[in-house]
């Protein structure tokens, strides 16, 4: 929608949205989401993009500028360096009795701070380990979040992070939501286990892992399957998917809305996210949820909000020698698969995109 000196919205959101036909990641997902939780609510609103700010960086601030007093709440929906830079242009430029939100994209400065820990092997140990957590209350990403009336993040444990590293009174957990689905548990029409990988098809993802594991059980002489679906971006993907075969297959990258991805989910017994990445709340798993299909997941920093081990998915650390096990575990476990699903549908509510609703309620200016 086009900015004139007249007209007020409810809301505008600064964030990195792409044009049409530009590659879409978890991130672009959630920018979506938010539009659509303001829609049915019935919030107006209007986009300041700054996916293009490296190329035009004085067209992309000079817009973000006019776009901020412009609506009564004001949404910066980025990761880190939007922290540093956008929430204290919006705070600088908004007038007075508009809101200021921050939605943070995956984890946000807890990242940059693990790596310059010296006695803290991974993410997940410094997550998972208080020790490590030193008091950043006057860093710069500190002082800009708390310029913020609201911050929201995906997880419980992103909020007491904040809450005790960076100092912030002002966290709330408004996590990965999704459109509920009609799904109804059934049983497999099909024997064996049949495995889906769907993500970007990076090195860091685990892709490796995940065919690899797959192709030991086969060598095994188990029943196990494996589809990958997601973008490919680099040369190393481009290689690895052209080798896949013996029940490994590339289908390419899915389209369509949310109802026909859960009906594609739908027809697996699990999906896989073996990834090494320092991540949120993954929409794969969320999606997964929504379908019914429960995940056999890496133990990433954030995996103990979302997977709870042998209720709606399996959880396993290491390469391709745990992952394999974690596989061979409910291939040959049928009960465990069918407690596996059920959990995984009973998760789901968790994300439902109702939730959202009733927090947006509740915390704009009307």
């Amino acid at each position: 929608m086009a900015i004139t000196k007249t007209n007020t919205l409810d809301c505008v959101l600064i964030c990195p949205r792409k044009l049409k036909g530009e590659p879409f990641d978890g991130g672009d997902t959630k920018i979506q989401s938010i539009e659509k939780i303001l829609s049915l609510i019935g919030q107006s609103y209007f986009f300041s993009s700054t996916f293009y700010w490296k190329k035009h960086p004085y067209s992309t601030f000079r817009d973000v500028c006019k776009a901020i007093p412009k609506a009564r709440n004001i949404f910066v929906i980025t990761s880190l360096n939007g922290i540093r830079v956008l929430l204290p242009l919006a705070d600088r430029k908004r007038k007075r009795g508009q809101k200021l939100f921050f939605f943070m994209i995956g984890v946000g400065p807890f990242n940059v701070f693990w790596k310059k820990q010296k006695n803290c092997a991974s993410f997940f140990d410094y997550v998972r380990d208080e020790k490590h957590w030193e008091v950043k209350t006057n860093t710069v990403y500190a002082k800009a979040l708390r310029k913020a009336d609201v911050v929201a993040v995906e997880t419980p444990t992103l909020k007491r992070m904040c809450e005790k590293i960076l100092g912030l009174s002002n966290v709330i957990v408004v996590t990965n939501f999704r459109e509920p689905s009609n799904f109804v548990l059934k049983a497999s029409p099909h024997s064996g286990l049949r495995l889906l990988f769907f993500s970007r098809i990076l090195k860091e993802k685990g892709a490796y892992e995940a065919a690899a594991a797959v192709s030991c059980l086969r060598k095994e002489g188990l029943d196990v399957t494996l589809d990958f679906y997601g973008p490919v971006y680099d040369e190393w993907g481009k290689e690895f998917v052209s080798n896949l075969s013996n029940g490994i297959t590339y289908q390419g990258v899915f389209s369509g809305g949310f109802q026909e991805k859960y009906c594609l989910f739908s027809k697996y017994d699990c999906s896989l996210l073996p990834t090494r990445l320092t991540e949120g709340v993954p929409g794969a798993i969320v999606e997964s949820f929504m379908s019914g299909v429960p995940v056999i997941c890496s133990s990433f920093a954030l995996t103990l909000d979302i997977i709870k081990d042998g209720i709606n998915g399996v959880l396993f650390s290491g390469g391709v020698s745990e992952l394999t096990s974690a596989i061979k575990k409910v291939a040959l476990d049928k009960a465990l698969l069918d407690k596996l699903k059920a959990g995984a549908i009973d998760s789901s509510r968790t994300y439902d995109e109702k939730n959202a609703v009733d927090l947006f309620r509740e915390f704009l200016i009307p």
